[in-house]
């Protein structure tokens, strides 16, 4: 199950973010990365390392 939120990304970030996942489709060859998948990736990796 998925939930949308809204939240506000510098344009710098987010301009790596679609560069990042363009990259990654295409060296992988997995159409599934998205700038969803690599959010969300990066959300649970902060929160676990800060114990949460």
């Amino acid at each position: 199950m998925t939930e949308q939120h809204n939240v506000r990304i510098r344009p710098s970030v987010k301009e790596r973010a679609f560069r990042a996942v363009s990259k990654l489709r295409y060296e992988t060859g997995d159409s599934s990365i998205s700038l969803q998948s690599i959010t969300d990736q990066a959300l649970d990796e902060y929160l676990k390392k800060h114990g949460c």
